[in-house]
């Protein structure tokens, strides 16, 4: 999309890309429906899709309130079953939405031990997440209590209201957890029961990608560890009891979102945990122009180049929207396709978890999207099949849900040029022109969409204007 706040009457220009999996292919048209704050619709179209290409407009109509409307895109060939949402904000006349303040005294607070169980005497990671009433995160500090009140344990927020801490728990024995900051909270929050024997995961380490995993159980019984990427099972072990480690190899993944499950030794999934294979084979976007600033009602001519990650021009289907700013909180194809639609929940802002980090800051942000992954659950689990049914593992490649975005803030970007199907050439190349705005005020290009071989990328250039 364009965008993802509007106005009462704007059209939302949108493009779409299609990877075939089993519930759609790439020739096959799409519903796209607009639903408004009730739930019900207000528009719907169909998506000519050809090639996994498709492209579009649906226009908000005229007096709506303001508030969280929903995009959703069904397969025509699905029952109905939407495999994609994404919300958008319905903006009133004053082309900024707010929410009402909220209440720093309500806050939804949970706790996901890894792997799904806190287990007696096992010392478990416990990842939380905090949001208000509106479902934005909150950053919090607090405290862990045993039934005596005694404390056992720290937590803080590390980014966007998650985080984590470190917790050996005792058998019957019953926590909680109060949150010391911000002030003023008074509620008590449960944490999950812990089990006397049971099964557990626990990262331990990723050197020169590879990931090492350490599995326990207190029972006496043989552990079956699978792993899965990309809507199969790249690896399985054996592990004997108590413990035994599986180790990872991040370059024989398909990049996104893989799980590792414990089945016990009657072929039941026990406990589970996500992780993200790291960012490689993405698209790399360059935009060329002959000056870095421009005059209002200047006519700029754009050259944008499309490369692999070794350098080499690349053939594709892109989608290239020039605005007067930048959506903050704005998904892209890389969020969408390796994030958004693969978890159930919120994910706040979603394009943070794709920028560009060095050193430090890339460390921090692989913590952050490792948080991501232990406080949402996969949308793709479905381990009956796969133990009765083995043939339908290789088909088990179904996104259902993305994100709501309900923030505090929202303000309209004007759209200043879009083209929904720019198609580079053999060396990866492809020139567009628009006129600079008039307003004299910055503006960015962003760029997305698919390769002929089927990688996706993304990227975006700011440029400053005079009047």
């Amino acid at each position: 999309m364009d965008k993802t706040a509007f106005e009462a009457g704007q059209e939302i220009l949108f493009s779409a890309f299609v990877r075939a999996t089993d519930l759609v292919s790439k020739n096959e048209s799409l519903q796209l429906v607009l639903e408004n704050l009730e739930g019900e619709p207000l528009e719907e179209i169909l998506i000519d899709v050809k090639n996994g290409f498709g492209n579009g407009t649906v226009k908000i109509p005229e007096k709506e309130p303001e508030g969280t409307y929903k995009l959703k895109i069904y397969s025509t060939d699905q029952n109905n079953n939407a495999f994609l949402e994404k919300a958008i904000v319905v903006l009133g006349n004053g082309k900024e939405f707010s929410l009402p303040k909220t209440k720093s005294n309500e806050i939804d607070l949970q706790f996901f031990p890894e792997g799904g169980d806190l287990v007696a005497d096992f010392s478990t990671k416990v990842a939380f997440k905090a949001v208000n009433e509106f479902g934005a995160p909150v950053d919090v500090e607090g405290i862990v209590l045993d039934e005596n009140s005694n404390e056992v344990s720290k937590f803080k927020s590390y980014h966007n209201g998650m985080g984590g801490f470190y917790f050996s728990a005792k058998a019957n024995k019953n926590y909680t957890a109060k949150i010391t900051i911000p002030t003023g909270i008074k509620q008590i929050y449960k944490l999950p029961e812990v089990n006397s024997e049971g099964f557990a995961i626990r990262f331990e380490s990723n050197e020169n990608g590879r990931n090492k995993f350490k599995c326990s159980t207190t029972k006496n019984e043989v552990m079956k560890v699978v792993v899965r990427s990309g809507g199969k099972i790249v690896q399985s072990k054996s592990i004997f009891p108590p413990v035994g480690f599986m180790e990872i190899d991040e370059s024989k993944f398909t990049q996104g979102i893989a799980q590792i499950t414990i089945f016990d030794s009657y072929h039941v999934a026990q406990v589970e945990r996500l992780f993200f294979v790291g960012n490689h084979g993405e698209l790399s976007m360059n935009f060329k122009t002959n000056k870095e600033k421009y005059v209002s009602g200047e006519k700029i001519s754009m050259t944008i180049e499309v490369t692999d990650s070794d350098g080499n021009g690349v053939a594709g289907q892109f989608s290239l929207v020039v605005t007067d700013g930048m959506d903050e909180l704005q998904g892209n194809i890389l969020s969408s396709f390796l994030l958004e639609s693969e978890l159930q929940g919120n994910v706040h802002n979603p394009s943070f978890y794709f920028g560009k980090f060095e050193n430090e800051a890339f460390g921090k942000h692989q913590i952050a999207l490792d948080y991501l992954m232990l406080t949402n659950r996969w949308n793709r689990l479905d381990w009956e099949k796969i133990v009765f049914n083995p043939t339908a593992d290789e088909n088990l490649v179904a996104p259902k849900k993305s994100n709501e975005a309900l923030i505090t803030k929202r303000k309209t970007t004007e759209t200043i040029y879009w083209n929904p199907s720019m198609k580079t050439d053999a060396n990866g190349r492809a020139t567009i022109e628009f006129e600079v705005p008039d307003s004299g005020k910055p503006f960015r290009a962003i760029i997305e969409g698919i390769g002929d071989d089927g990688q996706i990328g993304y990227g975006f250039k700011t440029f400053g204007t005079e009047k």
